[in-house]
């Protein structure tokens, strides 16, 4: 019963961005056929009552299922809402509260599940139960009515007229109307039939019932029922023509009633937003073929676009980055950075463990931007056998591969918790050069650099710097540098070619800062000692900084 009502709360989830698009959509289509609106809700119920999905790369579900199917029995439990921002703020309290402890004889998210199951199924009964005895009420009521001709029915203990039924369907009108209004509520009444809406208000109730938990489908509920009264509104002006308005207005408000209770049944004539609808029959006019045109096709691109689900893929699926596969096979070694926290181990359970897990990180498949290397967030990498490094984003949300080719690919992270559990593996040992910053300078003020961290004992060998301009001016980083060692006195360069350079440079904008790793591949920084690294801004103009490598 758990697993049913995770995966309803996951349909009621997405399906609330339907519903959503749909009440933007009413706003803004308030001209076009309001049949179409129907259609839209019939997009909804779609999205309610079928249990899967086709994949889209134009999806803008941000997750079709933020709410995991093994939260029950995790150990760190975590949404994927698809939002970072909300995971960031929901994950850490539910991994604080719902974490298990040792020795506890269930999960605390377990009791939570089977609790709200429980209340569920209660609601769905409650309104189930309100629906019949409100049936068997009206039933009462129209014991005594008298057929008029074919199903239309006449009755004295009813204040308004309406359709009653599904399988056969009758009309039911007030005894005391009189005729000049019966011709346009029973017009209003017959299409209402010919629409199925006899058909589809209850099973928009069903719907409800199922899914009473979320606010934003009663919502939806209001809002069909008002839709669906508007299209036979407009229906039964285009069947007669504009001269009705004003007869049709006075009988929508002679048959007014007013409604507290939101009900399944029946299809009354006066009681779903009389004032909205005489506003609408008196300002009607007939939609131009470009706004009908417009609406329908803005129905398709949201069918398209809240329909369908995003791609997912695993990210050991990837084509434009390294051949995962062989990445993740025989793996002596793996280096995980996230911020201060730095670890190499080789020990194969812990290296197990991490391959695990990335290996069922999930992300959407099509990229979600495309940039520099230098020009993003490197707290968080991954480096495996010395090789290409996976970086992720601060909260894990997003990840691209740095293999040291510029510009690189990002892409959505569905499963932030996988990522986040990597980092948070214990090390079981840590091989790196320690350094310390001894002085720096630059001959520009408000410039500087800083060293965030030197890695030497990997293939590719490099220093993290940080570029920082706190400047009202933007500033030009190029990107040569050099790297000097202290030795007797003296400074002398550690590279034969004097500098390391690429022709493009890094601009930082003012008051900004920029990170990016810089390769000291062609540099020896094999002795212990001081060194200093310092870039050329312009001629003569310097940033420069000092630090001391130990490597035993």
């Amino acid at each position: 019963m758990e697993a049913v009502f995770i995966k309803l709360l996951n349909m009621s989830i997405t399906a609330s961005w339907l519903v959503l698009t749909v009440v933007l959509l009413r706003f803004l289509l308030k001209k076009a056929p309001k049949w179409i609106m129907g259609m839209l809700w019939g997009f909804v119920a779609v999205r309610l009552l079928v249990p899967f999905s086709f994949e889209s790369i134009f999806s803008l579900i941000p997750s079709a299922e933020p709410i995991p199917q093994n939260i029950i029995l995790s150990e760190s439990p975590a949404i994927n809402s698809g939002l970072p921002l909300l995971n960031q703020i929901v994950n850490p309290i539910l991994s604080e509260s719902l974490t298990p402890n040792v020795g506890d004889s269930a999960n605390p998210m377990q009791i939570i599940t089977a609790v709200a199951s429980v209340i569920w199924i209660i609601g769905i009964a409650a309104m189930l139960l309100y629906t019949l005895i409100s049936y068997i009420r009206i039933l009462r009521k129209v014991e005594e009515a008298i057929p008029i001709k074919e199903n239309i029915w006449v009755c004295d203990h009813i204040p308004t007229p309406f359709i009653l039924g599904i399988i056969r369907p009758r009309i039911y009108l007030p005894s005391s109307m009189n005729e000049a209004t019966v011709q346009y509520v029973v017009s209003h009444e017959k299409a209402h039939l010919k629409r199925k809406d006899h058909i589809w208000k209850p099973l928009g109730f069903l719907l409800l019932s199922v899914y009473w938990f979320n606010p934003i489908l009663w919502v939806a509920y209001v809002l069909l029922c008002k839709d669906i009264e508007l299209a036979c509104d407009e229906k039964v002006i285009r069947q007669f023509g504009t001269e009705i308005k004003k007869p049709y207005s006075d009988a929508l408000i002679n048959c007014s009633v007013s409604r507290k209770m939101i009900a399944a049944c029946p299809l009354a004539f006066g009681e779903t937003g009389v004032k909205e609808r005489v506003k609408g029959v008196l300002s009607y006019k007939k939609p131009a073929f470009r706004v009908i045109l417009a609406a329908v096709a803005a129905s398709v691109v949201a069918a398209v676009c809240l329909l369908t689900n995003p791609t997912e893929i695993k990210i050991t699926q990837l084509n434009d980055g390294p051949d995962f596969n062989n990445l993740f096979n025989s793996v002596g070694n793996v280096t995980v950075i996230s911020g201060e926290n730095h670890y190499t181990t080789k020990d194969s359970e812990t290296i197990d463990k991490i391959i695990r897990l990335l290996q069922e990180v999930e992300i959407k498949s099509h990229p979600i931007s495309q940039s520099r290397a230098e020009d993003r967030d490197m707290t968080n990498r991954i480096t495996i056998n010395s090789g290409d490094t996976l970086c992720f984003s601060k909260n894990y949300s997003e990840l691209w591969i740095y293999t040291g080719v510029k510009p690189t690919l990002t892409y959505k992270v569905l499963n932030s918790s996988k990522v986040r559990s990597v980092f948070e593996v214990n090390a079981i040992e840590r091989i790196t050069s320690s350094f310390s910053v001894v002085d720096k300078g630059s001959d520009i003020d408000d410039v500087s650099l800083s060293i965030r961290w030197i890695e030497l004992d990997v293939e590719k060998p490099y220093i993290q710097i940080q570029l920082k301009n706190d400047t009202k001016n933007e500033v030009s980083y190029p990107e040569s540098f050099d790297i000097q060692f202290y030795e007797n006195g003296e400074r002398i360069s550690c590279s034969a070619d004097s500098l390391y350079f690429d022709p493009i440079a890094t601009i930082i904008p003012a008051k900004d800062s920029r990170i990016k790793e810089c390769d000291v591949s062609l540099f020896d920084l094999s002795k212990e000692g001081r060194y200093r690294l310092q870039v050329e801004h312009t001629p003569g103009k310097y940033s420069w900084i000092d630090f001391e490598i130990n490597t035993t």
